[in-house]
């Protein structure tokens, strides 16, 4: 698999020739766009916040790197187990949901453990973490919604709810200055209606997307893109009911506590909807400035990165 850290996208030069920008510098250059607009926006913005997260070492590359740009990789001890002998694997940690470990190993400890093994499908698995990561904010964001003081909701400006039905594809937002990702749920295939659906249990895919699309990137203002992701194509079709249940049950829950006079029978009817597009923006949810729908952007943008895209906007 070829990464983008080693064959970093060109750009033509001045001369003709094509170069390509170091990431440090595209990363300085980000951050003084920001200078001025408080410390809240980095929790706002899903790009900033990627670029100004810790700094850790690559193994790969030798370079420091922000770890949203980074898969970490620990030593695991499997005990024998019948045929199968005990053994130490490298596997990806803190990738399904949030690590308290603040560093991993340091390379010379790793090379000292002679025993330690690397998966064949390493790969795959961490394929499948990053998508049960999207899953997993999707509801820890349903939780905090849920979870809002009475008539937060009704304070906030209708357009800086967590999710809105974006109703102008060919055209520009209105108001878009909190929007981090168009989300296309063309093909997303729901659960039946009568069946009995818990979020709670997020399910793990039995099958991999083999060809990942590079997101869309979609200019909604005059100083704003953001990418558009087509979710049927990111997720595999064991994931779809529960993907589509999470984001229409944030959409929603968001509405019945804005608005008292919701028809829940209307919610159910544009549930089982397989088409429209949903704008995703940022949600100030505490007096610590902590918002809502940046971490599903990170993870959404996460995936797209593993498979080689997007590394030219980030």
């Amino acid at each position: 698999m070829t990464s983008p850290l080693y064959n970093p996208p060109l750009k033509p030069g001045i001369s003709g020739h094509p170069r390509a920008t170091p990431l440090k510098r595209h990363r300085k250059a980000q951050e003084a766009k920001q200078v001025g607009a408080g410390l809240a926006k980095f929790d706002h913005d899903p790009w900033i916040k990627m670029l100004t997260s810790r700094t850790r070492m690559c193994c790969a590359t030798r370079e420091l790197r922000p770890v949203a740009h980074l898969i970490r990789l620990t030593p695991t001890y499997f005990p024998s187990n019948g045929d199968r002998p005990q053994s130490l694997q490298l596997l990806p940690d803190g990738v399904v949901e949030p690590s308290t470990a603040s560093k991993g190993p340091h390379l010379p400890f790793i090379r000292g453990i002679s025993s330690l093994q690397l998966p064949p499908n390493l790969v795959d698995i961490i394929h499948a973490q990053l998508l049960s990561r999207v899953l997993w904010e999707l509801r820890y964001t349903l939780r905090r919604i849920r979870h809002l003081p009475k008539g937060h909701l009704e304070s906030q400006e209708k357009t800086q709810r967590v999710l809105e039905r974006w109703s102008n594809p060919e055209g520009q937002m209105d108001s878009a200055n909190r929007v981090v990702a168009l989300l296309d749920l063309a093909g997303l295939k729901p659960a039946p209606v009568d069946s009995f659906f818990d979020l709670k249990e997020i399910p793990f895919p039995d099958s991999l997307p083999q060809n990942v699309p590079s997101p869309l990137i979609t200019p909604l203002s005059e100083h704003q893109d953001v990418p558009a992701y087509h979710l049927a194509s990111l997720f595999p079709p064991s994931l779809h009911a529960y993907l589509h249940k999470s984001l229409w049950t944030i959409f929603h829950v968001e509405r019945l506590r804005g608005v008292p006079n919701t028809s829940s029978s209307d919610a159910r009817g544009e549930e089982q909807s397989e088409h429209g597009l949903l704008a995703m923006s940022t949600l100030e949810a505490s007096s610590n400035g902590s918002a809502l729908g940046t971490d599903v952007a990170i993870a959404l943008w996460r995936l797209v990165c593993f498979h080689g895209h997007g590394w030219e906007q980030t």
